[in-house]
């Protein structure tokens, strides 16, 4: 659930009592919808810890690290930039075109693409998980 949709929900009780009413499990109180209202944010902080999760945020927060801990990180970091911004790749024409069609998971993919071709992370495959372990 996204931040915006827990908003809107808490910005009102009409949707905490229609959900009691047709669940048939109570007629719901102030302090029932405080309680839901909570934990609704609280979902909201647990999928941010899903997305860091399966999008693999700590190789793009290790390649961030590097890329400004040093000189020589840095200039590969400008470089690249310089790079990416001159480059006339399909990739911009797919971001812009899903902003203007508002089709969020081409934004997202394209998006995603960008950072790991600016930040030049690796990420592994996880079918070679399996390369790493020791058997006998």
């Amino acid at each position: 659930m996204l931040l915006s949709e827990v908003e809107s929900f808490a910005s009102t009780d009409i949707y905490y009592y229609a959900s009691r009413a047709i669940k048939g499990n109570g007629l719901g109180s102030e302090w029932g919808k405080v309680m839901e209202d909570v934990v609704k944010y609280g979902d909201v902080f647990i999928k941010s810890t899903q997305v860091y999760t399966s999008c693999d945020m700590d190789y793009y927060s290790i390649a961030a690290g590097v890329s400004f801990q040093s000189v020589s990180g840095f200039s590969n970091f400008a470089i690249n930039s310089l790079w990416r911004i001159l480059d006339s790749d399909e990739l911009y024409t797919m971001f812009e075109a899903g902003i203007l069609t508002k089709d969020y998971a081409l934004v997202g993919t394209s998006m995603g693409t960008f950072t790991k071709l600016l930040f030049a992370t690796e990420i592994p495959d996880v079918s070679l998980d399996q390369a790493y372990e020791f058997t006998q």
